[in-house]
Parts: structure tokens; C-alpha cells; sequence
């Protein structure tokens, strides 16, 4: 339970990330050669990337065993 509660939270905690660092992109584009804004933006999306990492190693951290135990190789 624990487990998949986790896997959750950081599933959903990954779907914000990737809404904030699409918006950031699309600041960037728009605000091309605004260097102050564009500095900022990038030191936002440096920690949405850290965020995301974070997220990847909950989930590799909270991964259970697969279910390739399940199949049989057939000849």
C-alpha cells in the first residue's frame, strides 16, 4: 500500500513538473533576447529538472519486481 501510494504521489507530483517546464519553455521562446528573464527562466527549469530527478529515483527506489517472472520463454 505504502508502495503504490508513493509511486502515486510521485507520478503526480511529475505531471505539475512537466507543466511548469512546458510553460517555461514557452516563456522562452516569446521572451527571446529579454537575457534577465531568460536567466531566471532557466534557473526555473534547472529546478523543475532537479524536481524531476527526484521523481525517478522515488519511483526506482519504490519499483517492486516485475511481472516478467510470470512469462515463459516458448521455443
Amino acid at each position: 500500500m505504502q508502495l503504490s501510494m508513493a509511486t502515486g504521489i510521485a507520478h503526480e507530483f511529475n505531471n505539475i513538473l512537466a507543466i511548469i517546464d512546458g510553460k517555461i519553455q514557452m516563456l522562452m521562446r516569446e521572451n527571446k533576447g529579454r537575457e534577465k528573464l531568460l536567466e531566471e527562466l532557466r534557473l526555473i527549469r534547472s529546478s523543475v529538472k532537479d524536481g524531476a530527478e527526484i521523481v525517478r529515483r522515488m519511483n526506482k527506489f519504490t519499483k517492486t519486481k516485475e511481472d516478467r517472472d510470470w512469462f515463459v520463454t516458448i521455443h
